[in-house]
């Protein structure tokens, strides 16, 4: 299942002439995207009932990690979105000016 997966995204990449830049960038923006809801995930792993109340997180550093975590998914969907927004004003960039030419 592995190596299919592999091949069909090197054949992918082969045979639909894609920009291997292009494609790293659009994977760290789905990758930020969705960093949220695996901190969300954590977060309540870490914090609720599943662990026993020996390794649950508690008191000042449960508190601690309800500030850290929204800041870091903050800064992380924030970032995405204004590398987004780079993408696209150099795509209009790139095609008003192929238009003048």
């Amino acid at each position: 299942c592995f190596l299919g997966l592999v091949t069909a995204g090197l054949v992918f990449l082969v045979v639909g002439n894609t920009d291997i830049v292009k494609l790293s960038i659009a994977v760290e923006m789905v990758g930020a995207v969705l960093l949220p809801f695996t901190v969300a995930c954590l977060y309540v792993l870490a914090t609720g009932d599943f662990l026993p109340a020996k390794a649950r997180v508690t008191g000042n550093h449960k508190r601690a990690l309800a500030v850290i975590f929204p800041a870091i998914c903050l800064v992380s969907i924030g970032t995405s979105l204004f590398g987004f927004g780079n993408e696209v004003q150099d795509l209009v960039t790139i095609s008003t000016s192929a238009v003048t030419k």
